[in-house]
């Protein structure tokens, strides 16, 4: 194991009640890598934090990059942090190849050995750098101007996670599960029947649909329908679009897997990675 090129991370916070170190190990785990720890000390309080020294392996840089690039967002930094490393945009509205994609949670990255908190933070931005002011920002794609240098990769890249509450918040039940018993089998054959109607009454079908045509992998049955003129008019929002020409290009819906049905590790960046691909 001590062959493979390895770094040492280090966490801090509640990592037990949280679940943070749990999603860290089955970070590692699911991309299969390899991970020591290397030091372990618990917090003996409810309001004491716990910190854990982990030394990740992969089987190649690449391997090992794509593994701490997937953990970043539960708080993993480098024991001994690199300055983040930026790159300029290749044209207005376009982030440059590999650029960090943000998260709601608080950020911060390395600029000449030092942590600068990311303002505003949103998901879904890339981070702009201005080495001279020394700051950093969060920046939509629409806003992106060519030439300016944005944050790429995990290096010197620090999240802080939100920690899960011992208390009991409101409305937790609204987070349940609720099943839908509804005659479905009953519905579709009749909406079947009118289809079959409006097309030998030659009249237009509109089909008015969202993203979940897409979540759901129902994206090939409705281009079968549209090709035997069963739906001769598509409305359908950004989103239906986005979530399409993710599922061509990386095989997952919201990050996740179409074959698999299972989350793909740095998934919910797939979207924007998308469009950034189609912006190129």
């Amino acid at each position: 194991m001590s062959k493979k090129p390895y770094e040492d991370v280090r966490i801090e916070g509640h990592l037990i009640d949280s679940l943070m170190l749990p999603k860290v190990w089955d970070g590692i785990m699911d991309l299969e890598g390899e991970f020591e720890v290397l030091s372990f000390e618990v917090g003996r309080t409810k309001t004491e934090k716990s910190s854990i020294v982990l030394r990740v392996f992969g089987r190649t840089r690449a391997h090992l990059d794509e593994i701490l690039e997937a953990i970043t967002e539960h708080g993993i930094v480098a024991v001994s942090p690199s300055d983040a490393k930026v790159r300029p945009a290749p044209a207005d509205g376009v982030f440059p190849e590999g650029f960090y994609a943000t998260t709601h949670m608080e950020t911060h990255i390395r600029l000449s050995g030092e942590w600068v908190e990311v303002r505003n933070p949103e998901m879904d931005c890339g981070v702009l750098v201005d080495r001279k002011a020394g700051t950093a920002e969060t920046v939509p794609m629409n806003d992106v101007c060519k030439g300016e240098m944005y944050v790429v990769g995990h290096t010197g890249v620090r999240v802080t996670p939100l920690e899960r509450t011992r208390e009991s918040q409101p409305f937790e039940f609204m987070g349940s599960a609720v099943s839908s018993e509804k005659p479905k089998a009953l519905i579709i054959r009749e909406v079947a029947r009118l289809l079959e109607r409006a097309k030998e009454s030659g009249r237009h079908i509109i089909a008015v649909v969202g993203p979940a045509v897409v979540h759901t992998g129902a994206g090939p049955h409705l281009a079968r329908l549209i090709e035997r003129g069963y739906v001769t008019v598509l409305f359908g929002g950004n989103a239906v679009a986005t979530h399409d020409a993710e599922a061509a290009l990386l095989g997952t819906s919201l990050g996740i897997s179409l074959k698999e049905g299972t989350a793909i590790q740095g998934g919910h960046e797939h979207h924007l990675r998308a469009i950034n691909t189609i912006r190129r």
